[in-house]
């Protein structure tokens, strides 16, 4: 950042205005950012055996290529099952 001023300046700018945020607004960044984060891992992750035997028990016969494909096929079958009582 020495060698650009202009993007040390950018910078400052940028957490300048983020000190100014009311709290509410910083925490639900801050949660939005963690919620990416979150997927990111889980996509980069193979499904545990505990949601391939649920997905099992729930009729599902594609294997999911990762945790968080895995995590939606869970969620959308259980609200399926939701919508159908």
């Amino acid at each position: 950042m020495l060698g650009n001023p202009r993007e040390a300046l950018a910078l400052a700018a940028e957490a300048v205005a983020y000190e100014q945020m009311p709290s509410d607004e910083k925490s639900r960044m801050k949660a939005a950012r963690a919620e990416l984060g979150r997927q990111t891992h889980m996509s980069n992750m193979p499904p545990t055996e505990k949601q391939l035997k649920h997905l099992r028990r729930l009729g599902v016969v594609t294997i999911p290529a990762n945790r968080l494909e895995a995590s939606h096929l869970i969620d959308a079958r259980f609200r399926e099952e939701v919508r159908a009582e």
